[in-house]
């Protein structure tokens, strides 16, 4: 396993901007120009895998952590950061709570939420809910502003919809 964090280190210690997962084989997020992604694996496989995409460098405390506690934390008042958890559906109790949506997310379908426990975000918190591709899909997405511009939720939105999953 130390192998696979060291590896998945290198890219995000470097803030290189690169497509998650070569292959596809995992969920991740496409980089676009000027975000950054940080996949993050799991003991248990594909299932409770993470990743986060953010418009600003990570902080290097949350460099092989499966929450970017501390990136939400220092987010400029321009900051976005998009934070994905997934987990294999099959388990009907737990589904029910995740809607049927077709990729690509968009923004318009995430609601208003609170900061995640643990987190302390100085702006604007959403949270989007999707079952897609076997996979139940939990995202919160966190603004530096309280009150993001259009352009800056124009950005998010275009982040969003590079989420892939495997098919």
């Amino acid at each position: 396993m130390a192998l696979v964090f060291g590896a998945l280190l290198l890219g995000a210690t470097a803030g290189v901007a690169r497509p998650a997962s070569v292959g596809r084989t995992e969920p991740g997020f496409a980089a676009i120009t000027g975000w950054h992604v940080l996949p993050v694996g799991s003991l248990t496989g594909p299932i409770g895998r993470s990743v986060s995409t953010a418009n600003v460098a990570f902080s290097r405390a949350d460099l092989g952590s499966s929450a970017p506690v501390k990136t939400a934390a220092a987010l400029p008042n321009a900051g976005i950061l998009i934070w994905a958890q997934f987990q294999a559906t099959g388990r009907p109790a737990m589904d029910r709570g995740f809607p049927l949506r077709r990729l690509p997310l968009r923004l318009n379908q995430a609601a208003v939420s609170r900061n995640p426990e643990g987190f302390a975000s100085p702006g604007k918190v959403l949270h989007l809910l999707a079952r897609a591709h076997g996979y139940d899909i939990f995202i919160f997405i966190f603004f530096g502003s309280p009150k993001p511009s259009s352009a800056a939720q124009a950005a998010a939105n275009t982040q969003l919809g590079k989420l892939y999953l495997p098919t």
